[in-house]
């Protein structure tokens, strides 16, 4: 706002001279993509959500909709395999967790558990 009122003064007061200038100090800016330190923010990790969008339960060929995408037992989603489908949930296996899927959100437990 300052630079824009100091070039309307400038126009104003010397436009008879016919000469203005104005000089642009960078370092009274700042960059959008930077910290107030002047170095990058550090990404953020994405936030993983299971969102389950859909059943359809028809053994052996029973289907889930998880996040937009279809997948049946023995796929793979964000790392995780699918292992069960039931009328109401999802079984998944990652990292010796085993998760159950509904519509509420998802539950992870340990495999032995």
């Amino acid at each position: 706002m300052r630079r824009g009122l100091l070039l309307l003064v400038c126009a104003l007061l010397f436009s008879s001279a016919g000469h203005c200038e104005v000089k642009y100090a960078a370092e009274d800016s700042r960059d959008p993509f930077f910290g107030d330190s002047g170095v990058a923010a550090a990404p953020t990790t994405p936030v993983e959500v299971w969102v389950l969008d859909g059943l359809l339960w028809a053994p052996p060929r029973s289907q889930a909709l998880i996040g937009g995408q279809r997948v049946r037992v023995g796929d793979f989603i964000n790392a995780a395999q699918v292992t069960k489908i039931d009328k109401n949930s999802v079984e998944l296996l990652r990292a010796g967790k085993k998760g159950i899927l509904t519509k509420k959100g998802i539950q992870w437990t340990a495999e032995n558990a």
